[in-house]
């Protein structure tokens, strides 16, 4: 069975700007999130303050917020070159750039978004953090694409145009 294109190297994307959108809900609030986080974190460092528990889970759910930004990052860059094996091996600005605004943006209409939430509020710092995940993403991509192009593979080849058979008269 072929898989489509749309389905190889955008659903991915797709799927995990969905997975973002459901996170920035309630349920991954920083006040639900503290319910399982603290008494983990108390248990792990008995040793640290209150304070100190409390910057520990703030900077657990920033980190959180940039590995997100740098997976969409890196599967949006990995849409926007799917048609272009040469742009998969060769750095190119153009793509690059489309995917780190494309996440940028989509991270200022999620928080956005958590304006709208009662247990959110929407602040332009996440978004400063997300740009700096979607940043590191990039900077993933141009790692991967420089491996590539140094083993020679095309380890993922590009979608071709289906070949129709000729018929017989």
């Amino acid at each position: 069975m072929r898989v489509t294109p749309f389905i190889r190297y955008w659903l991915p994307a797709l799927g995990w700007a969905l997975l973002i959108f459901c996170g920035s809900g309630n349920a991954l609030s920083s006040a639900h999130t503290s319910r399982f986080l603290v008494p983990l974190l108390h248990t792990l460092f008995p040793f640290l303050s209150a304070e100190g528990i409390d910057w520990v889970h703030f900077a657990i759910r920033k980190c959180g917020h940039m590995a997100e930004y740098f997976v969409l990052t890196v599967l949006l860059w990995r849409g926007l070159t799917a048609f272009s094996p040469d742009a998969r091996l060769h750095w190119r600005a153009r793509p690059a750039f489309f995917a780190w605004a494309l996440a940028v943006t989509y991270a200022a209409s999620d928080e956005w978004h958590q304006g709208f939430t009662s247990s959110r509020q929407a602040s332009i710092r996440d978004v400063l953090i997300d740009a700096v995940g979607a940043s590191i993403g990039l900077l993933g991509a141009l790692l991967l694409a420089w491996w590539r192009r140094r083993r020679g593979d095309r380890s993922e080849p590009a979608p071709t145009a289906p070949v129709l058979p000729l018929r017989a008269a």
